[in-house]
């Protein structure tokens, strides 16, 4: 009890005065931290104790408190650590589930795939939708007697994953020449007809979203009402450069934003696909045209201090914005590291200067 106040003491300590939400939700936790957590080991689910039988039905039937962030009394809600000695097993239902530790090993492999099942659920929002668009984990902490059941679960999940599927410059070149085309129009062709799809920032049918959750954007806010040329109507990031960024008014620039979460899919040589953080749009000093910016913001001072992977993706973005440059789309890609500030990058983009 003692380590649990500490560290939310220490947490508490670190914030600004921009996490009013969190620090709320926090010296709630510290002002009773029993409230934190619920649960019952030993006794059976008919014990006739009125705290444990409205643990139980909470655990078992109050979905909807559970995912809350606010009380029905408007305090927030801080109950976030459930023990129960069978609550896997019977039929329980919670989609925001990220961690399941357990303190035993099950027995059939029934009951463990049933156990794991309840935190392989998609999450929902604070308003009930799911979160389809953004990579969670599930943290499954078991003892070693389960890890060959583990390994055997992920490959099994991994060898069910649809396989990307190419078409070979050969093949193009075929159906190409049967069709009296060069392979370069019928893959123009293709491309054009391919689903627009719905993004982050708009509909299938390509038309803006009035709305978009902050939680794309960032996770802090910064009080105020931003400028006209920034693209939403509050000021979300997740560190102090995002945070400079956001609020610096920058004469040369026409609109700007945080890119949301997983929006961009850039292929990286790590596996995976990697999205950029800021996208500018510039006015040249002649007026006349409009440069396109994308950043990558790197709160460390340098190089040196990135890790190999972060490195590797900023790598990838690079080529694939040159690539983009040279089949006739405008857009510049920029790393930003440390102090440097975004209205140096901007000039130096509109000199010509390159990294």
């Amino acid at each position: 009890m003692i380590a649990k106040k500490e560290q939310i003491e220490k947490t508490i300590a670190s914030l600004d005065e921009h996490d009013v939400e969190y620090k709320e939700y926090l010296e709630a936790s510290l002002a009773d931290i029993s409230a934190c957590h619920a649960g019952y080991f030993s006794q059976d689910n008919s014990d006739s104790d009125e705290d444990i039988a409205n643990e139980v039905d909470v655990i078992l039937h109050g979905k909807k408190q559970l995912l809350s962030f606010i009380n029905e009394d408007d305090s927030p809600n801080t109950l976030r650590f459930l023990f129960s000695k069978w609550t896997l097993k019977e039929g329980w239902d919670n989609p925001n589930v990220f961690t399941i530790a357990k303190l035993r090993s099950s027995g059939s492999e029934n009951s463990k795939l049933q156990e794991v099942g309840r935190g392989l659920r998609l999450p929902v929002d604070e308003n009930g939708n799911r979160i389809s668009n953004e990579e969670f984990t599930l943290n499954y902490i078991v003892d070693f007697t389960e890890a060959d059941f583990a390994q055997k679960l992920v490959d099994q999940i991994n060898g069910e994953l649809p396989q990307a599927t190419t078409i070979s410059e050969e093949k193009l070149e075929a159906v190409a020449k049967k069709l009296g085309k060069t392979s370069d129009d019928l893959f123009d062709e293709l491309y054009d007809k391919a689903p627009l799809g719905a993004t982050a920032l708009t509909y299938a049918d390509g038309t803006v979203r009035s709305e978009i959750s902050q939680g794309r954007i960032g996770t802090k806010l910064v009080p105020g009402t931003p400028s006209n040329k920034y693209l939403y109507d509050a000021y979300a990031y997740d560190s102090p450069l995002e945070k400079d960024n956001i609020t610096a008014d920058i004469e040369e620039v026409i609109v700007y934003g945080k890119i949301p979460r997983s929006s961009i899919a850039i292929p990286t040589i790590t596996g995976g696909m990697y999205s950029p953080d800021f996208m500018y749009v510039v006015k040249h000093t002649n007026g006349d045209k409009e440069l396109n910016i994308i950043v990558e913001t790197k709160d460390v001072e340098n190089k040196t201090d990135l890790r190999g992977t972060e490195k590797a993706k900023i790598d990838c973005a690079r080529v694939f914005f040159d690539m983009l440059t040279a089949d006739g789309y405008t857009v510049q890609f920029r790393d930003q590291l440390g102090n440097k500030q975004m209205a140096q990058i901007i000039n130096e983009v509109m000199r010509g200067i390159h990294e």
